[in-house]
């Protein structure tokens, strides 16, 4: 090629049938001649045929399947994510090349590149922020209850399916994609991670499980408060612990009275939403407006 101006440039040699191959930085100086080297073209391009996760955090490792990648001749063999070089790639086989997704990675097309030859895009999404749905998790055995993982991109835009890892401890339940399931009461942590992202919640497994609602005149049932869990807790709902509460009476006062039996106490509702502890805490079971009921089983 004469007449080519001084400066750097990116040489591509395409030929139908035979793919593209592209070698790049090529230095041209003037009054010289600049050998860039052969350009291979291939019936055996590299193929990419899928990956296997359609998004990860960085640090997560990728799996890229396919075809020609070059194990077998050893061609040199180099994978770029949105056109930038990814430096941690390990080829397994002609059919399988791993990648980690680099620190300063951002969204966009993977493309395998052998000896030159170049390979089909695939796109990538990459994680950049990651949380749970619920700060808190409350499972009721046999009643299987799913959990979402939210995430984010490097854009800032929603990812629909993150590609995550569920792990679960000291609990007597189990996860599988988010799928809690409860088999004994009892508490642990739940997490969830991409690389090297990862986010936590507490979780319960408990026998009973509800909330107070109120239904209008109109039809409508809407949340009142009083998240039923097994301790005491006095706070404005829907903060407010009860466990197992069951008879509903409603004071001159406007306050809800309500026998909280799993926890032997009598409680109240105020309109404002706030519960609050009536009696039951008392350390001499006689002593009233203290005296310990348990059970509780109603009030009138």
């Amino acid at each position: 090629m004469s007449a080519v101006p001084e400066g750097r440039f990116d040489l591509v040699a395409i030929k139908e049938g035979l793919g593209r191959a592209a070698t790049s930085d090529i230095a041209v100086v003037s009054g010289e001649t600049t050998r860039a080297g052969a350009l291979g073209l291939s019936l055996n391009l590299p193929v990419i045929s899928g990956l296997s996760a359609a998004n990860g955090a960085r640090e997560t490792e990728v799996v890229i399947s396919g075809a020609h990648f070059g194990a077998s001749t050893g061609a040199t063999v180099q994978v770029t994510l949105n056109d930038g070089l990814v430096p941690r790639v390990r080829r397994i086989s002609n059919s399988e090349i791993r990648f980690t997704v680099p620190d300063d990675g951002r969204s966009g097309a993977v493309v395998v590149y052998v000896a030159g030859l170049v390979s089909n895009s695939w796109p990538f999404t990459v994680m950049d922020r990651l949380t749970l749905g619920r700060e808190w998790a409350t499972v009721v055995p046999g009643r299987p209850r799913q959990l979402r993982a939210w995430a984010w991109d490097t854009e800032g835009l929603r990812i629909d399916r993150p590609h995550v890892t569920w792990t679960l401890s000291g609990s007597a339940a189990r996860v599988e994609d988010g799928l809690i399931a409860g088999q004994s009461t009892g508490t642990g942590s739940l997490a969830v991670q991409s690389g090297q992202l990862v986010a936590t919640c507490s979780i319960a497994v408990e026998p009973q499980l509800g909330w107070f609602r109120t239904l209008t005149k109109e039809g409508g049932l809407s949340y009142r408060g009083a998240l039923l869990r097994p301790y005491l807790l006095d706070a404005l709902a829907p903060e407010g612990h009860m466990y197992g509460p069951t008879t509903l009476v409603m004071l001159p006062s406007g306050d809800l009275a309500i026998a909280d039996s799993g926890n032997g106490l009598l409680r109240t509702l105020a309109p404002d939403g706030f519960l609050s502890t009536f009696s039951g805490l008392a350390t001499n079971p006689w002593s009233a407006p203290g005296a310990h009921l348990s059970p509780t089983y109603g009030s009138a």
